[in-house]
C-alpha cells in the first residue's frame, strides 16, 4: 500500500527549519540527501519556508530596554545559541545542496 500512496503523499514537501522544529527539518534534509530514497524521486514540489535554526518565530524577545538612569533605550546583548542550534546549522549547510540535487523529478521550488 505504501508503494501506491508514497508518490501522492510525497509529491509536495515543505522544509521548515527553525528552533522549535530542528529535529523535523534536519531529519527531512537527511532523508532527502540519502541515496536511493523514494521521497527524492516522488517529490515534484519543494517549498522552502525557513532555513533559520537559530530563530523561533513564536518568540520575539525585546531587543531594547529603557534605562531609567540614563533615560535612554539600551540594546540588550544577544544570548548565545545552544549547541544543538550550531549543530543544526552545520548539518543544514552540509546537506541542503545534496538534498535539493537529489530531487530528480522536481518541477517547482517555492
Amino acid at each position: 500500500m505504501s508503494i501506491v500512496l508514497e508518490p501522492h503523499i510525497l509529491r509536495s514537501i515543505a522544509i521548515d527549519i527553525t528552533k522549535p522544529r530542528l529535529d523535523v527539518g534536519i531529519s527531512q534534509l537527511t532523508t532527502l540527501a540519502t541515496l536511493g530514497n523514494h521521497a527524492a524521486t516522488a517529490t515534484h514540489e519543494l517549498h522552502i519556508r525557513n532555513l533559520c535554526p537559530s530563530i523561533d518565530p513564536s518568540d520575539r524577545p525585546p531587543t531594547c530596554v529603557f534605562d531609567p538612569v540614563t533615560e535612554n533605550w539600551v540594546e540588550l546583548p544577544l544570548t548565545p545559541n545552544p549547541p544543538e542550534v550550531k549543530m543544526a546549522e552545520e548539518k543544514m549547510q552540509a546537506m541542503l545542496q545534496v538534498a535539493i540535487a537529489s530531487l530528480s523529478n522536481l518541477q517547482s521550488l517555492k
